[in-house]
């Protein structure tokens, strides 16, 4: 019996020690498969810019109706600083017509940040890497054929309520030639913080 409880009380030991560990394991494979998953989305938006291709046309199986095929593709971003509910971002495809310039949404679709352990807590606009930044709550960008020009709107969310009407507007405030960056925080650790940066040169990396 004494050495059942001297093997047990070490076992409970090893697992004390290890815990911090086990923590951190988990929360470094959440990180990166979060970061993963969002440069793919922001890579595979860019992609979808350069070559016109269009979920719109393949959602309504008509690849040959030139009124699904977009003029500006976009992700938006939002922050969510107390950990909510909101969804933190939304792929879209938008067309301009052809009277008056109008803006019509062709393809809208929420989607989940790739861990529910993750929460992406602040959005900021820089310069350059000397910049602190300014920090936003919400923020586009908008990918433009055929090169996929890269464009950051930011203060801009009645895009999303559909409030806005001329596409043309949209690009009035557009921030170009500049970095965005995605702080993603691991909600039960505030010390695990990754950020992925993205730069209207198209250069994507993970800080």
């Amino acid at each position: 019996m004494v050495e059942l409880l001297i093997v047990a009380a070490l076992m409970m030991f090893l697992m004390a020690m290890a815990a911090p560990f086990a923590s951190s394991i988990r929360s470094d494979i959440a990180m990166r498969k979060v970061t993963k998953h969002t440069k793919s989305e922001i890579l595979s938006t860019l992609a979808y810019a350069l070559s016109s291709k269009s979920f719109a046309a393949l959602t309504q199986d008509d690849l040959t109706n030139p009124d699904l095929i977009p003029s500006h593709y976009a992700l938006y971003f939002e922050s969510d600083e107390d950990y909510g509910d909101q969804s933190p971002y939304r792929y879209i495809e938008l067309r301009s017509g052809v009277a008056d310039d109008r803006m019509q949404f062709i393809y809208d679709i929420e989607k989940e940040i790739a861990s529910p352990a993750v929460y992406l807590k602040e959005i900021r606009i820089k310069e350059n890497d000397g910049d602190g930044g300014a920090t936003v709550n919400s923020a586009f960008i908008f990918f433009t054929p055929p090169f996929g020009k890269v464009s950051f709107v930011t203060g801009r969310d009645d895009i999303i309520s559909g409030s806005l009407t001329n596409i043309n507007t949209i690009f009035e405030e557009s921030i170009d030639n500049k970095i965005i960056e995605l702080d993603f925080q691991y909600k039960d650790e505030e010390q695990t913080l990754t950020t992925l940066r993205f730069g209207a040169d198209k250069i994507l990396n993970v800080l």
